[in-house]
């Protein structure tokens, strides 16, 4: 994808309205036909099987025929109804789609969040373009202008990005800015990517092992049974044989699942991952392997940071970044998030001097542990839903669970939390709290103090006699919380956040 520059592309008037790609109909059609036939897959699987032989008859492929002929034919003029333009005047941009059912969505600049410009297979096939624009007031891509070509595409995206700018920056100073190439930052390797693939997201792996091994017992106690002790010993030794590889091969599959997952939100969707930088500070993401994409949003934006990375992967000096932006729905978690696997210290660096401007490495002002409470609280809920494990084996299992049982899960639970309790804490900078947990997965959550909206301080009953309390830290990107601290300590520390945030 070619950078073209702002000064080779403001010729074009977005104010006049425009239409999409003549080609865009061929891609609106694959991917809604594509949509119809995962929505009607079970019910073709049910024919397949009870009366296939409907497949095979010149009946069937002419019908299927005409369907498909009529649904490109509707995507066609569905498609030349796909109109878009720029309102000058109430700085909005307006998109007008449908054939027998109208629709018309108005955007606020202001409200613009990010401008992505995508590509998938079939538009790489028809060198088209996708470009995305996400808003601060919907859960989903709410512009999807899926049939561009490249000029277009890339002029479109910098005029967007160029007025959701703050209102002292121009058109000139936009063009006198990108007439200087964008500075490339980092790339990360696609070695680190698939290493990250294969080395986190431990939690479904175990989940899943442990599922199995449930089911390994209830399979092996039916299984004995069936065995005959009183054929021949090539009979027996077939029959065991046969059940080892069945375990086997379902075992291999288990493990595969997670791993399968992560490939595919991780390796396929950031491959070739590359971040730039451009005059004004603002990200510029490209990466894909399927579906190529280029992103870009404000510095500004940026919500909140945060950055993952177990045992092993820290070993390696690899991890995964997320970049938090305004979230309008707290039940989409993922919406207005970046992730950036298989990145290290030098690269964090990068991202940390873009949107704070100074070193990952500088010392915290103050750093504020937790009180013993913290550990008392997961210890009594950890051990009551190690009770109610147990008696559930109990009655299912008709036998008493040995003394040393109980007594492993609760050493290895006081073990998980003692190391969760001694990780855990905050950091306090002149810019930014950071707040560091995790046992396996160690995670640090980031939090600029111009992005703080509220900050409030509560307590339970249980906290009152110990006389701590939890402070909650609201950004646009969601809470976040820092339990059982000093309660004196947490309402100084909120008096000051709260200051800043007025001041602001």
């Amino acid at each position: 994808m070619n950078n073209l520059g702002w000064n080779m592309n403001n010729s074009m008037d977005f104010s006049q309205p425009h239409r999409l790609d003549a080609g865009g109909f061929i891609v609106e059609g694959l991917l809604s036909f594509g949509r119809i036939i995962r929505s009607l897959a079970l019910p073709l699987v049910f024919i397949a099987i009870k009366n296939g032989h409907l497949f095979l008859t010149w009946q069937f492929w002419t019908i299927l025929g005409a369907l498909v002929l009529l649904h490109f034919i509707y995507s066609y003029f569905r498609h030349r109804n796909f109109i878009f333009y720029v309102d000058e005047k109430s700085q909005t941009f307006v998109l007008s789609s449908g054939l027998l059912s109208k629709s018309k969505i108005v955007l606020k600049f202001e409200n613009i969040l990010q401008v992505n410009v995508r590509q998938n297979v079939i538009q790489q096939a028809l060198d088209l373009y996708s470009l995305e624009i996400d808003s601060a007031g919907s859960k989903e891509k709410e512009v999807d202008l899926y049939a561009l070509s490249e000029p277009t595409a890339l002029a479109l995206r910098d005029y967007l990005v160029a007025k959701n700018l703050s209102e002292t920056d121009t058109l000139e100073s936009i063009a006198q800015q990108q007439a200087i190439e964008d500075e490339l930052l980092f790339r990360i390797p696609n070695s680190s990517i698939l290493l990250v693939s294969l080395f986190t997201n431990y939690k479904q792996g175990l989940l899943l092992f442990f599922t199995f091994l449930i089911g390994l017992i209830d399979v092996f106690r039916d299984f004995i049974p069936t065995i005959d002790y009183e054929g021949y010993y090539q009979d027996y030794q077939a029959q065991w044989m046969n059940f080892i590889g069945q375990l086997l091969l379902v075992f291999g599959l288990v493990l595969l699942i997670p791993i399968g997952i992560n490939l595919v939100k991780y390796f396929f969707t950031y491959f070739s991952f590359s971040l730039r930088k451009n005059q004004k500070g603002d990200f510029m993401m490209h990466y894909g392997l399927f579906q190529l994409q280029q992103v870009i949003f404000n510095r500004k934006k940026i919500q909140m940071m945060s950055f993952v990375q177990n045992r092993i992967l820290k070993l390696m000096d690899l991890g995964i970044l997320s970049l938090l932006q305004v979230n309008t729905d707290p039940e989409q978690k993922d919406q207005g998030i970046i992730h950036i696997p298989g990145i290290n210290s030098l690269s964090r660096e990068a991202v940390w001097q873009l949107v704070f401007g100074r070193s990952l490495t500088d010392k915290a002002i103050e750093i504020k542990k937790p009180m013993i409470g913290l550990f008392i609280s997961r210890m009594v809920k950890l051990t009551i839903i190690t009770l109610a494990v147990a008696s559930l084996w109990y009655y299912r299992d008709g036998g008493v669970i040995g003394l040393w049982t109980i007594c492993f899960l609760f050493m290895v639970l006081s073990v998980y939390n003692i190391i969760y309790y001694r990780t855990y804490q905050l950091r306090i900078y002149g810019d930014c709290l950071v707040k560091d947990d995790g046992v396996w997965d160690q995670k640090e959550i980031v939090l600029p103090l111009d992005r703080i909206i509220s900050v409030s301080v509560s307590q339970t009953i249980w906290q009152r006699m110990p006389k701590t309390a939890n402070l909650h830290i609201s950004t646009a990107s969601g809470e976040v919380v820092f339990r059982h601290f000093d309660r004196k300590e947490l309402i100084s520390l909120s008096n000051q956040l709260l200051y800043t945030v007025e001041r602001v």
